[in-house]
């Protein structure tokens, strides 16, 4: 299945690898995390027609011991949860695009969560 294909699903966005994203042996660096969280998060709402939620609350970050493949780019899969009216919560899993596999969730490289409070004077969605 192309990239394409796979990013016509929803919750599934593309992200392009940095250098700085893993080490050598092709693992997710844990300092990578927030910014590659952030930009999943953009990345859907921009795919979705959502403005992206600015006012981070928390965040958090795992990484597993799975290397990311040589010369790949990341699948973000991204779940959006309202939490309150002021509130929601994006959880974002990272998966190898040459690898993902909707049904093996032991393919992830790293999932995180960040935490959103409504804009200031907004209403209705992030």
């Amino acid at each position: 299945m192309g990239f394409e294909l796979l990013t016509d699903v929803d919750g599934l966005v593309l992200l392009p690898t940095r250098s700085g994203d893993f080490d050598e042996k092709g693992h997710v660096r844990p300092g990578a995390g927030f910014e590659l969280l952030e930009e999943a998060v953009v990345a859907w709402s921009q795919k979705n027609q959502e403005p992206r939620p600015l006012n981070v609350l928390e965040h958090w970050f795992c990484v597993k011991s799975q290397p990311l493949c040589p010369g790949h780019d990341f699948l973000a899969e991204v779940h959006r949860s309202y939490l309150s009216n002021s509130s929601c919560e994006f959880v974002i899993s990272l998966y190898c695009g040459n690898c993902y596999a909707a049904e093996k969730t032991e393919n992830i490289l790293a999932q995180g969560g960040v935490r959103f409070l409504h804009r200031q004077g907004s209403q209705g969605p992030f």
